[in-house]
C-alpha cells in the first residue's frame, strides 16, 4: 500500500511537470529596502505551453547590455504581469512587437522588459532608481493598471525553520503547490465565478475603485507622491511614458454594459499631467473591438492574450513613432 501510495504521488508530480501547472514560485525576497521582493535571477519554468525564462537580472527578456546599439534608441519599460507576460510567448508581447515594429523602419529602438507582476508604481519607481538607470534609456515607458495603487504583494520567505522547509517544498514539489493550493481554497472557500463576488469589496466595480481612489485616502496620495518622482525624472531630460491598460475585469461585462472605469482613467490623467507626464490610454482602442473578456489569456485568467498585445503594440507604435524621432 506505502508503495501504491508513493507511485500515485510520483505520478501526480510527474503530471504537474508535464502540464506545467503547480510552478515554484518564481519570487525570492529583494535586498533593495521598499522593494519586498524580485524574481529569480535565471529562473525558468514550463508553463504547458511555453518555456519561460528570466534573464540574470529576474526579468523576462534577453541579457541587457550597458552598451546601446549603433544609431539605436532604447526604451526601458516599468510594469506589472501585464507586461511580464508570463502566459504568452515572449514574441506576443507588445514590448517584443514594437522592436519588431521598429526593426521594419529605418528607426531603430531597443525595448527592455523589465515589469514584474505584482509591482505597483512605487516599486516601479525603485526598478528604475536600482537596475534600470545604468542602462541609459532615452525612454522610460511605465504601464499602469488600476491596481497599482495597492500594496505590494508579499513574498513569503520563511524566517522559521518550518517555514524555510515549506519555502523548500514550494521550490521542488509541485505536488507540495497543488496540496497548498487546495489547502487555500477550502480555507477561503474561494472561487472563480465572478456572479459569486461581492462588487463592493472586489475589484471588479467602480464602488471598490472610487475608495481606492479617493483623493482623500492614502492610496492615492502615496501613488502622486511616487508620480511626482517620475515627474522630476521627466523634467530632468529623461522622457517618461505612462500607457494606462484597461481594467479587464467589471460587473455587468457579459451583459454588454458600458467599461465603467473611464472617470478612474480621468483621475490618473489629471495627475500625470499635473506632473508634465505624457500618457497613452490604450482602453479605448481595446474597448471599441468589443467585449473585453475576448482579450483574456483565458477563462479564468484576465491577463491579457497575444491579440490585445498586438493592438497595444500598434497604438503605442504611432505615439512612439513620432515621440522618439523627436
Amino acid at each position: 500500500m506505502l508503495i501504491a501510495v508513493l507511485l500515485a504521488l510520483l505520478c501526480a508530480e510527474l503530471f504537474f511537470r508535464a502540464t506545467g501547472r503547480f510552478v515554484p514560485t518564481a519570487y525570492k525576497k529583494s535586498a533593495i529596502p521598499g522593494l519586498g521582493f524580485e524574481m529569480k535571477n535565471g529562473f525558468v519554468f514550463d508553463n504547458g505551453e511555453n518555456t519561460i525564462r528570466f534573464n540574470s537580472e529576474g526579468f523576462r527578456d534577453a541579457e541587457f547590455t550597458v552598451k546601446k546599439m549603433k544609431n539605436s534608441l532604447r526604451v526601458v519599460c516599468l510594469g506589472d504581469s501585464m507586461t511580464a507576460g508570463v502566459a504568452l510567448p515572449l514574441d506576443a508581447l507588445y514590448l517584443n512587437v514594437l522592436e519588431q515594429m521598429f526593426d521594419a523602419t529605418e528607426q531603430k529602438v531597443e525595448f527592455q522588459n523589465m515589469a514584474v507582476g505584482g509591482y505597483n508604481t512605487a516599486q516601479q519607481w525603485l526598478v528604475y532608481e536600482h537596475k534600470a538607470k545604468k542602462y541609459n534609456p532615452d525612454l522610460i515607458m511605465v504601464q499602469f493598471l488600476m491596481n497599482d495603487l495597492t500594496y505590494s504583494y508579499p513574498v513569503y520567505q520563511g524566517e522559521s525553520s518550518i517555514g524555510k522547509l515549506k519555502a523548500f517544498l514550494g521550490d521542488h514539489l509541485r505536488l507540495y503547490n497543488f496540496l497548498s493550493f487546495l489547502k487555500r481554497g477550502i480555507k477561503a472557500n474561494q472561487t472563480t465565478e465572478l456572479i459569486n463576488i461581492d462588487p463592493q469589496t472586489a475589484p471588479i466595480s467602480l464602488e471598490f475603485f472610487n475608495a481606492i481612489f479617493d483623493p482623500t485616502a492614502p492610496y492615492f496620495n502615496q501613488w502622486t507622491s511616487q508620480i511626482k518622482k517620475f515627474g522630476e525624472l521627466n523634467r530632468s531630460g529623461t522622457p517618461t511614458l505612462f500607457v494606462i491598460f484597461p481594467w479587464p475585469i467589471y460587473a455587468g461585462m457579459d451583459e454588454g454594459k458600458a467599461y465603467p472605469y473611464y472617470c478612474i482613467h480621468n483621475q490618473v490623467k489629471d495627475a500625470l499631467r499635473k506632473e508634465g507626464l505624457n500618457y497613452v490610454d490604450v482602453t479605448p482602442e481595446l474597448m471599441s473591438r468589443g467585449n473585453i473578456r475576448q482579450f483574456w489569456v483565458s477563462s479564468d485568467d484576465f491577463h491579457l492574450n497575444a491579440e490585445a498585445h498586438r493592438i497595444i503594440a500598434e497604438v503605442l507604435f504611432r505615439e512612439l513613432r513620432s515621440s522618439l524621432a523627436d
